[in-house]
């Protein structure tokens, strides 16, 4: 029996995703490649204490992205890239299946991963059509603060008015300009909910 088609919008997430995969390759493999440079670098270095190196103290827990200042990266740091870097290529295949709950695990997966690879994945499932799984894709915007400003922008005009509310929260989480710039937008929302949301932010 032949497949049948896939509507226009069903492709348009896939091409987001390939998209984002893409991106996400890219950004991860060069994270990587300059982190072996800086650690190698770091090992040569008589002047590096070892403490500097190893300490797990040195590393804070809110980035898995490597400096590019030249400072010691941890060995383990590329480790952990390594295998964020599978665990979102895992979830982004999630993303694809024509399983809702699949694709909400996969949100879910996505969204315990502090790296701005995230957000690009994030991003596309704002185009999924089901309305929880971008509920939870805005969820775990929130987390990851400015750097989810474009994409919290796109969420603000979603159909669905939960898609909306959602995002107003996600905003209550960011204390930056371009946050309150998409409050004030949220206040001439059709839905009396938001702009009440919207309000008590901007008060």
């Amino acid at each position: 029996m032949p497949q049948e088609a896939l509507p226009a919008s069903a492709w348009r997430v896939r091409l987001f995703l390939v998209a984002a995969l893409l991106l996400l390759s890219f950004a991860v493999a060069q994270l990587i490649a300059d982190s072996r440079k800086i650690v190698a670098g770091s090992e040569r270095s008589p002047r590096m204490a070892a403490a500097e190196i190893t300490t797990p103290a040195r590393w804070p827990e809110s980035t898995l992205l490597p400096s590019r200042s030249g400072a010691a990266v941890s060995p383990g740091v590329v480790a952990q890239l390594e295998e964020q870097q599978q665990s979102l290529f895992s979830a982004a295949a999630l993303l694809q299946q024509h399983s809702v709950r699949a694709r909400r695990e996969a949100i879910e997966t996505i969204g315990s991963i502090r790296h701005r690879g995230a957000v690009h994945l994030l991003l596309a499932a704002l185009h999924d059509t089901d309305n929880e799984v971008r509920e939870l894709a805005v969820e775990a915007l929130a987390d990851h603060g400015a750097d989810a400003i474009d994409a919290l922008a796109v969420s603000l005009h979603d159909a669905s008015a939960d898609v909306r509310l959602e995002t107003i929260d996600a905003l209550a989480e960011i204390d930056s300009e371009q946050a309150r710039s998409l409050l004030q937008l949220a206040l001439a929302d059709t839905d009396p909910r938001i702009r009440a949301a919207a309000a008590d932010l901007l008060n």
